[in-house]
């Protein structure tokens, strides 16, 4: 199991130590899945350890709540950039890498069904 942080590795680490307590070897990694090249050095890190990939999921989610009058374009890019791009730039490496019968799964926020109760004005 590889557990991705971008920047808490104390609680990737303590995912991977009760992980492995149940048996399964589990590292950490470190990446960025909205920057581009670093999820392709993610993949090939965790294929050198692992040598194979059967599951992936990908449950990267970033929000911004504040006044719909103050949100920003560098806000809005921030949001796409982690959530459609990250998704996308995960599930490209793992289609390069998977096998016949491997699982992508991505995953979003409860953000998307629970309702915001900021007024916007």
């Amino acid at each position: 199991m590889a557990i991705n942080y971008i920047n808490s590795k104390e609680a990737a680490e303590s995912v991977a130590t009760e992980a492995r307590t149940h048996g399964v070897r589990a590292i950490t990694l470190k990446a960025d899945v909205s920057n581009e090249n670093e999820v392709p050095a993610m993949f090939e890190t965790l294929m050198k350890e692992f040598g194979r990939l059967d599951i992936v999921v990908s449950n990267s989610g970033i929000e911004h709540f504040g006044s719909l009058t103050q949100v920003t374009g560098s806000d809005i890019d921030a949001v796409f950039a982690v959530n459609v791009k990250g998704q996308y730039f995960v599930a490209q490496q793992a289609f390069k890498y998977m096998e016949d019968f491997g699982r992508v799964m991505l995953t979003s926020s409860i953000s998307a069904v629970k309702v915001s109760t900021t007024r916007y004005q």
